[in-house]
Formats: structure tokens, C-alpha cells, sequence
């Protein structure tokens, strides 16, 4: 028998994520509905892996630059 894999996932929350993009909670709906942030519906709000905005922060958000 295959050993099960303790996967813990942690959810974010749309607000959480406007916090740590700097940008509206708006932003944030957009993004999900175009398809480039992951979401899943838990009643009537969204919410996201943390995974997935990780991969979403990787590929769509560009650092800043030190000055």
C-alpha cells in the first residue's frame, strides 16, 4: 500500500492577496477571472493556494528594483 502524502494547503484569501500585490481587491477579481490567478469558489468569495499565487507571483509580478 503507497504511503499517503500529508499535503496541507493554505488558502488566501482575495483580500490577503490585494495586501501583498499593493493593489485593489478589484485587481485581484480581474486577475481571476482572466484566467492568470488560479481561484476557487467558496461560497460566494474567492480564494487561492498559496501555491498558486506563488506561481502567479512568478510569472506575472515583477520585482522591484532596489534604489
Amino acid at each position: 500500500m503507497a504511503a499517503k502524502k500529508n499535503i496541507e494547503k493554505e488558502f488566501l484569501s482575495t483580500g490577503t492577496i490585494a495586501k501583498r500585490m499593493d493593489c485593489s481587491l478589484e485587481t485581484v477579481r480581474r486577475e481571476i477571472m482572466a484566467g492568470r490567478l488560479k481561484a476557487q469558489r467558496w461560497g460566494r468569495a474567492f480564494v487561492v493556494l498559496s501555491n498558486d499565487f506563488e506561481e502567479y507571483k512568478a510569472k506575472y509580478l515583477k520585482p522591484i528594483a532596489d534604489v
